[in-house]
């Protein structure tokens, strides 16, 4: 199960949002479009620019992996179960 922590301080970001292997990174502009994401019905989140997928680098399970996008694979690296509290 991959999660990712809400802090309040950054909003993930792509520098070059078209381009699979690019590094998500958190920046302070909540207002970029490149940091507008989509959480789809089937446990995937998706740049809206890019089209792509949020994806735990290399699929390793070691907390603080990067994450990356990537093109939609089914993959366990790209799933994101939400957990309401």
């Amino acid at each position: 199960m991959n999660t990712v922590a809400r802090t309040g301080e950054t909003v993930p970001s792509v520098s070059h949002p078209g381009l699979a292997g690019v590094p998500v990174t958190g920046v302070h502009d909540a207002a970029a479009a490149v940091q507008k994401w989509t959480v789809q019905r089937n446990g995937t989140i998706t740049g809206q620019q890019s089209g792509l997928c949020l994806d735990v680098t290399g699929g390793s399970t070691t907390e603080g992996t990067p994450l990356e996008i990537w093109t939609r694979n089914g993959q366990a690296s790209q799933q994101w179960p939400w957990a309401y509290r």
